[in-house]
């Protein structure tokens, strides 16, 4: 989990409290920090305190029954062009989709192919 200065202003600019997070994406920034750990105890130990510091400030959703009805679809439809997608971004862009969000992601392109999801990427190089 990087601190990068345009999400950092992004956020400060939107307010924490006006974002949210997916379980999902909780839950590969917590293997993010144990494959952190196959550095050092030191970067594990660092990534956590971040993971903690970011879920004090916004909001982490978890799934409902729902929203697993819209992954189903995506699911359904992606595999009937013939399209792959990866199955927690499937996940993610249900959950989005179910609670009329948009996706933060860096890789835009994983979700190219899932109909009508609205995907933003903040990270600017």
């Amino acid at each position: 989990m990087d601190n990068n200065p345009s999400v950092i202003s992004k956020l400060l600019t939107i307010g924490f409290e006006k974002c949210c997070m997916s379980a999902i994406s909780l839950h590969e920034l917590y293997y993010g920090a144990f494959n952190a750990n196959r550095k050092s105890e030191k970067h594990y130990l660092r990534e956590v305190v971040r993971i903690r510091k970011l879920v004090e400030k916004i909001i982490v959703l978890d799934l409902s029954g729902d929203a697993a009805k819209y992954y189903g679809n995506i699911k359904y439809a992606l595999e009937r062009k013939g399209k792959r997608v990866d199955e927690f971004d499937m996940i993610l862009a249900g959950h989005a989709l179910c609670e009329g969000l948009t996706v933060v992601t860096d890789n835009i392109r994983h979700f190219e192919n899932v109909p009508d999801v609205k995907v933003e990427n903040w990270i600017q190089r």
